[in-house]
């Protein structure tokens, strides 16, 4: 009986340190990192952390190992630098920008506060609900704003049968799902 205790336990601990996401190469014992598909309530705390209470934003990608945004500089509000958090750690570089891109930063960017992120993970179910792609998965969500547009929410569905995706405000309602 005991040896049979051990032997479960030895199972439950290898499942344990090989699932979910890990930093690094995916090694397992690597220290966990969160999934902000799973949990994105989690993104705008760790960039207000990180960058203090009043972050704008161009646009935000969240993936399953990590995410990035295009954050405006309050310093300088005409230059853009997108900050990357994957692996527990952050990066950042600098986002070339033309003149015309610089004139719509007013009309493009927008406060954290702009998108309720309680609905991303029942935004992302409606999407795959509603593409059936067979073997689909969440590639990508986005969130950004169209020059003059409210905030939106994309979400890009890969599967064995296609394409597609879901747009939607940022608070979860005006729901397209399309098949491409």
């Amino acid at each position: 009986m005991r040896i049979l205790a051990a032997v479960l336990m030895t199972v439950m601990l290898t499942v344990a340190g090989c699932s979910g996401n890990t930093a690094g190469s995916g090694t397992p014992g690597a220290t966990p990192t969160f999934n902000p598909l799973t949990d994105p309530t989690e993104v705008p705390l760790l960039l207000r952390q990180e960058l203090g209470e009043n972050v704008t934003v161009r646009r935000i990608s969240l993936t399953n190992n990590g995410f990035s945004a295009e954050v405006r500089d309050p310093q300088k509000p005409e230059n853009l630098d997108t900050y990357r958090y994957y692996g527990n750690t952050w990066d950042s570089d600098p986002v070339s920008m033309s003149m015309s891109d610089i004139e719509n930063l007013d009309r493009t960017t927008f406060g954290l506060g702009a998108v309720d992120w309680t609905v991303i993970p029942d935004l992302q179910q409606q999407a795959l609900a509603g593409l059936d792609l067979e073997d689909e998965e969440i590639s990508v969500v986005s969130i950004d704003r169209i020059a003059g547009q409210q905030p939106r929410v994309y979400i890009s569905v890969s599967g064995a049968r296609g394409y597609g995706s879901l747009i939607s405000d940022a608070r979860g309602r005006n729901v397209e799902v399309r098949r491409n």
